[in-house]
């Protein structure tokens, strides 16, 4: 019951501001008056667009869009930094291009025999999708 009579309300108040803003429901002298008197206009009224997420967006937008310094916003909202020098990775560019003395290079080995590996488990895991009943064990991880 209370849910009709808002809507009824909402309508008859939203039909007569449609009306008063089309002109086809007669504004009362007082009020005219009255607004004349405050050093308002008639002819200038604008429709009220009363939309929370258009006003919420327009506002997100205004603060995005304006041309901001990045350091006028930090330093507005409490961050204060400072400079770091960059770091001298030279040092240890030369270090690692060297190999280490006495220990032998097993990095091609190494590869390869990881590589034949994962060739062997994709192959598994292959023939384990196509035909899981002929499999004997565990499926391949």
């Amino acid at each position: 019951m209370r849910f009709e009579l808002l809507a009824v309300s909402i309508f008859v108040a939203g039909t007569g501001a449609a009306g008063v803003k089309l002109g086809i429901v007669p504004i009362p002298d007082q009020m005219a008056q009255a607004v004349r008197a405050l050093g308002g206009d008639l002819a200038q009224l604008k429709t009220v667009e009363i939309n929370p997420i258009r006003a919420i967006y327009d506002n997100v937008m205004r603060q995005v869009t304006t041309p901001e310094d990045n350091n006028a916003r930090l330093d507005r909202l409490g961050f204060h930094g400072s400079a770091v020098p960059p770091a001298d990775f030279s040092a240890m560019q030369n270090a690692m291009s060297k190999p280490l003395p006495g220990v032998p290079s097993s990095f091609g080995a190494n590869t390869a025999a990881q590589t034949q590996q994962f060739n062997n488990r994709m192959e598994d895991l292959r023939n384990y999708g196509r035909n899981p009943a002929g499999w004997h064990g565990p499926p391949p991880q």
